[in-house]
């Protein structure tokens, strides 16, 4: 267990993230389970502006105005 861990601390946090969720749908967890444990309450909304073409992740962050 130890080895995997030093293997995700040594990945860019994108693709460390990108890893785990590969993971858990290995291991049977649904796409909404991954979002879900991912975005926790903010998953609808999330999920909802992607299926219109809206990425928030891909804005430039603006603090204070999103």
């Amino acid at each position: 267990m130890d080895s995997v861990q030093q293997q995700l601390a040594s990945l860019p946090a994108d693709k460390r993230q990108q890893t785990i969720n590969d993971l858990r749908r290995q291991i049977g967890y649904s796409e909404e389970a991954v979002r879900q444990e991912h975005f926790g309450f903010s998953a609808p909304t999330i999920e909802r502006e992607e299926e219109e073409g809206f990425f928030r992740f891909e804005r430039e962050r603006r603090y204070g105005l999103n």
